[in-house]
């Protein structure tokens, strides 16, 4: 079983139209002919803009086969010639789970997730996984709790492995990492499974991506717009933060992007929609 990673590559402030368009027209198309999606999302931390889909295949001949049929997919051709204003780039990498990973952990995502991208340097990560299954996982399972998948790459650079961890919000996962780098036998396989005086692992990425059900646009709204944040659990989750500012420190200041009001000709990118309401959320919540 192999999984490809399909990232879609958004223009600015076109983002809500793809989606919507994509939801309303490609979603269903695609899923016929790809089959098992095993999650969609949306780069809400790390590089903007950014749809990342998991699709399940037998193997990479089966995963040729379906993205040939979808390519001369008639409607499929009609929606991406329509949308073709909308999207900069795409590409495409093709992983495998780790032999400890059962796939089914795939579909138990959060509210909140997190993939991290590690490259090793030649000839060292099958030894990296074995000191990983016996020592790292069941600590990192531990503390962090929802593992949704571990994969190594199958093409491309091959030596790289891709992990995804849910957590409820961005204070859950706070929480839990603290906790989980303070655990002494997580310290001691960091120093034995990746020894940094000779570099054999390292982070090579890491984005944090909120879930996105591709064939429910409005869930992308609840979760991003407006006064809609207080009453869905948002991405920055439903409690007060955990960090407690220094005395007299200040905040950020704060801009207002509103469709209504044009934006100067020569801004560039162009920024995603956020509008007063979604500031005076921010602050009752962080009141």
């Amino acid at each position: 079983m192999i999984m490809a990673f399909h990232t879609t590559c958004l223009i600015p402030h076109r983002f809500n139209a793809y989606l919507e368009a994509y939801s309303r027209e490609g979603w269903a198309i695609e899923r016929a002919v790809i089959g098992d999606c095993a999650g969609s999302y949306f780069v809400e931390i790390g590089p903007q803009q950014r749809v990342i889909q998991i699709w399940r295949h037998v193997d990479a001949t089966e995963w040729t086969e379906r993205r040939a049929k979808l390519a001369a997919h008639a409607d499929w051709k009609a929606f991406r010639a329509a949308q073709a204003e909308l999207i900069s780039s795409e590409f495409e990498r093709l992983f495998k789970p780790a032999p400890f990973m059962p796939v089914e952990n795939l579909t138990h995502a959060d509210d909140f997730v997190e993939m991290r991208v590690y490259r090793a340097r030649t000839g060292v990560l099958d030894h990296f996984l074995e000191i990983y299954a016996a020592e790292g996982l069941s600590v990192q399972l531990g503390h962090l709790g929802n593992c949704i998948g571990y994969f190594r790459s199958v093409d491309g650079r091959v030596d790289e492995v891709l992990h995804l961890w849910g957590y409820a919000d961005l204070n859950d996962r706070i929480k839990r990492r603290a906790a989980l780098f303070a655990d002494p036998a997580f310290k001691a396989f960091l120093i034995k499974g990746v020894p940094h005086s000779s570099g054999e692992l390292h982070p090579s990425s890491n984005f944090l991506l909120a879930r996105l059900a591709p064939s429910a646009p409005s869930h992308y709204r609840a979760a991003h717009h407006g006064g809609e944040y207080a009453a869905n659990r948002t991405l920055w989750g439903t409690g007060r933060p955990i960090t407690t500012a220094p005395a007299n420190a200040a905040g950020c200041h704060i801009h207002i992007y509103d469709n209504r009001f044009p934006i100067a000709a020569k801004v560039t990118p162009l920024p995603p929609e956020a509008r007063l309401e979604a500031y005076r959320a921010l602050q009752r919540h962080l009141a």
